[in-house]
């Protein structure tokens, strides 16, 4: 999780690629999606922060292989608390959804209070 948020921090595609996919293993191997070059440059928009932290973990519904990451990420003034669902893929864990809705929108500022105008 640290890593994947890390490589988007600094803005190294392939190295989010490698972090990120779903049952066939990361995109950077599988090339699955298709378009998943173009997802992880959205996501890398979206989940670039200066600094975050897992604010809670749980399970995923019908999915015991699949665990719930909440990150509160930190942008500026703005405090998200954006979920994040992981999962096993062979020895190591890959992310295999982020909800950008609850993320900072890039170049929108937040108020006193971390919240996004």
């Amino acid at each position: 999780m640290k890593a994947f948020l890390a490589a988007a921090r600094d803005t190294n595609l392939t190295l989010m690629a490698s972090y990120w996919g779903g049952s066939a293993g990361p995109a950077a191997t599988s090339k699955q999606p298709p378009d998943y070059e173009k997802r992880i440059r959205i996501l890398q928009k979206y989940l670039t922060s200066d600094s975050s932290r897992v604010a809670g973990l749980g399970t995923v519904d019908g999915h015991p292989d699949q665990v719930m990451v909440t990150m509160q990420m930190f942008v500026g003034n703005c405090r998200n608390n954006v979920p994040f669902i992981v999962g096993k893929w062979k020895d190591q864990y890959i992310v295999q959804n982020v909800d950008v809705t609850m993320t900072a929108t890039p170049g929108r500022p937040c108020n006193d209070q971390g919240t996004p105008m």
